[in-house]
């Protein structure tokens, strides 16, 4: 096309509005069309709306098992702010085999789920284990929605945090591409305060006496002149 109009082609589109709109990159657009991705684009996309300190705090939950309803909802409209989810899925390898899936799709699932976790108490979003029957009825009706909903959005949080996990570790989580993993580093588990280092006091006043004085002399002693003590 741009050898017939003779103009290069700056943008690209995926919808109607004006946050649709993307630089236009030959390269990537074929492997569109090939159905091989575009996760450069996905990632930049992803980077926008990235807070490193955030996505810093929520690895730490993951890695303690800490991950709630509350940080699933919020994960859910991080989502939302990255624009069409549709086009977003649109760029994983692959996604020309679920066209059908997608098609389907639904983005007002955000807002539903939303109205359900808004409608449970501060407990249960933390605790969904504590979810029973009676409990889940309350929430269904409070947001307008059935049982049903209510038990689809627990499997789905229980899904994802399995799905973290996997991904935490440094695996790739079932029904993903083999390669999409790769180059995702393990988040370093929290570290661990060393309780050896704080030296425990003798219950007999005549080595206590002599610990002090071998402490003392250790000291004073002077001083060398390497920056590594020798």
């Amino acid at each position: 096309m741009s050898s017939v109009i003779g103009k290069p082609i700056i943008f690209s589109s995926t919808g109607e509005g004006m946050d649709a709109f993307e630089p236009f990159y030959p390269d990537r657009m074929a492997s569109r069309i090939l159905d091989m991705g575009d996760i450069l684009t996905l990632i930049e996309q992803a980077q926008k709306q990235f807070d490193e300190v955030e996505a810093q705090k929520m690895a730490e939950k993951i890695a303690k098992s800490e991950f709630t309803l509350e940080d699933f909802m919020e994960q859910m409209q991080q989502l939302r702010k990255m624009g069409n989810l549709k086009g977003m899925l649109a760029m994983m390898p692959g996604a020309g085999k679920m066209r059908e899936q997608l098609d389907n799709l639904d983005e007002r699932e955000i807002d539903r789920t939303e109205a359900i976790i808004r409608s449970m108490t501060p407990s249960e979003r933390r605790q969904p284990k504590i979810l029973n029957g009676s409990r889940r009825l309350r929430i269904a009706r409070g947001s307008g929605m059935t049982v049903t909903d209510v038990n689809s959005l627990v499997n789905r949080f229980e899904q994802a945090s399995k799905m973290m996990k996997t991904m935490q570790k440094g695996g790739v989580p079932q029904g993903m591409p083999a390669g999409f993993g790769a180059g995702m580093g393990r988040i370093a588990p929290p570290k661990k305060k060393d309780k050896g280092k704080k030296g425990s006091r003798s219950g007999n006043p005549a080595k206590r006496a002599a610990e002090a004085a071998g402490r003392s002399l250790s000291n004073d002693k002077p001083e060398s002149g390497s920056s590594f003590g020798l």
